[in-house]
């Protein structure tokens, strides 16, 4: 699952920074990442062209409890 967050790279940062359960994890193997942190591969205008934008959060999901994801992101975004 992956979602873009309003704004740019600050508040995609903030969202990830407020986030208490769920966490960075910057490999193939990790659960929650940033696009630009998961695709680092890639120029961003590579990244752009695929439509992957540096606001992406990719999140892999059905380690935590559905609930607690939920309301983890919804609070991290109510901090924006």
């Amino acid at each position: 699952m992956g979602f873009e967050v309003r704004g740019g790279e600050e508040e995609t940062d903030a969202v990830l920074g407020h986030l208490k359960i769920a966490f960075v994890a910057p490999s193939l193997g990790g659960v929650h990442t940033p696009a630009r942190v998961s695709h680092a591969g890639l120029t961003p205008e590579e990244r752009a062209h695929l439509g992957i934008s540096d606001r992406l959060i990719r999140v892999s999901v059905g380690i935590e409890s559905a609930d607690d994801l939920c309301a983890d992101f919804a609070q991290a975004l109510a901090g924006l």
